[in-house]
């Protein structure tokens, strides 16, 4: 069997005894090195050229790719990290190589067979202990709303043992409807100061929001990819010119603000809060309070 196809099948990398075991001969090894079709990485290993870097890396290194690396590889959301995580297991060993001069983050214990990248949930669990509440968080609730998901609810409550005490609450916290990641780090940190979102709400003659707030505080959090162009542009303020006609108020911000000026958005949202601007005269009057709102 060609060498290129098996790296392929088994995910991009093969051990030589896996590719001989397939059919392929040391002959048609040899001539697909030769010719490009599989990349030869180290003694014994072989990779389909489509092979991402930073797998290739990892393996390069003696590992296999962990935490966040590995969550990114299967295609969940995740706040950047540029840093290359690996597992070494209880008895692994890193090797340093010249293709990948940064010096890998280190995931020692556990086993050390088993695929070049790591399950969801031995992953989630890494990045549990190595990154912060809110990166937990948002790879999560990406592996429980993506299609197909890669958790499911019913297994959210097995990594509670397995997870770092300090991010139990976001554990808690975790939905398998979630939006985008910027949604989820907005609700994230709303919740934290006292203030509750519900999502993906659909609004009569609008259409489906990303967050609301009380009863007329809407919140649209625009991503780079989903509201480029002219036409988004316009589509999106007649959204807002629609919903303002229905007595909601919107606060829009992009994908930039969210990640990298959050203080801003977050004191308009607590001033619109604040001031009741969230809350019809109607809801007001059921909850006793145009304060901060503990949601519903």
């Amino acid at each position: 069997m060609d060498p290129a196809h098996v790296c392929w099948q088994v995910g991009g990398i093969a051990r030589t005894a896996e590719l001989l075991q397939r059919g392929t001969t040391q002959k048609g090894l040899a001539e697909a090195v030769r010719s490009g079709r599989v990349m030869r990485i180290r003694e014994g290993l072989y990779a389909h050229p489509s092979t991402s870097p930073q797998l290739r890396h990892a393996v390069l290194h003696g590992g296999r790719l962990a935490c966040v690396s590995a969550l990114r590889e299967r295609g969940l959301w995740t706040i950047d990290d540029d840093r290359l995580h690996v597992h070494f297991g209880s008895e692994g060993h890193s090797y340093g190589h010249a293709e990948c001069e940064q010096k890998p983050v280190a995931h020692w214990g556990g086993r050390t067979g088993g695929p070049w990248v790591l399950g969801v949930p031995e992953s989630l669990a890494q990045l549990s202990r190595c990154g912060t509440a809110e990166e937990f968080l948002v790879a999560l609730e990406s592996a429980l709303s993506c299609s197909p998901r890669m958790l499911l609810p019913s297994q959210v409550q097995e990594l509670r043992p397995r997870i770092a005490p300090g991010a139990r609450p976001a554990l808690d916290f975790a939905r398998p409807d979630a939006g985008s990641g910027i949604e989820t780090l907005a609700r994230w940190r709303l919740h934290r100061l006292g203030i509750e979102c519900r999502t993906q709400v659909v609004v009569p003659g609008v259409g489906r929001v990303d967050l609301v707030i009380g009863d007329r505080l809407i919140l649209e959090l625009d991503g780079e990819k989903h509201h480029a162009g002219e036409n988004a542009f316009d589509r999106d303020r007649r959204r807002d010119v629609a919903a303002s006609a229905l007595g909601f108020q919107t606060l829009r911000y992009s994908y930039r603000q969210v990640m990298h000026d959050w203080t801003t958005v977050e004191a308009a949202v607590l001033s619109e809060v604040t001031q009741g601007f969230h809350e019809s005269a109607a809801g007001r009057r059921f909850r006793g309070t145009s304060g901060r709102l503990r949601g519903r």
